[in-house]
């Protein structure tokens, strides 16, 4: 028997169906029913589309101010920059 991931002092036989970590009870779900292998917190979030927040996520640069749309020019636009988040990987099957 394996211990949890996030809890180091459970020990499990289940494993993520995605990442492969193994992961106790309380931090497996099952987005395809009970019938099909489960999934961490962290790889049915990103299956679900939603993002991390907080720390992990960029800090915004403040916005250049705007100029007027009368005889002023418009105010240089700061480029975006976006940091790779965790990528799904459509590889492994999902059931």
């Amino acid at each position: 028997m394996e211990s949890c991931t996030k809890h180091p002092g459970v020990s499990t036989d289940s494993r993520c169906g995605q990442c492969d970590l193994p992961f106790c009870e309380e931090c497996t779900v099952f987005p395809f029913g009970a019938s099909k292998p489960g999934m961490c917190l962290t790889c049915a979030l990103a299956f679900a589309g939603v993002r991390r927040r907080g720390s992990l996520a960029p800090r915004k640069e403040p916005k250049a101010p705007k100029a007027s749309r009368f005889g002023r020019k418009h105010a240089e636009v700061a480029p975006v920059v976006v940091e790779e988040e965790f990528v799904f990987d459509m590889s492994k099957p999902l059931y």
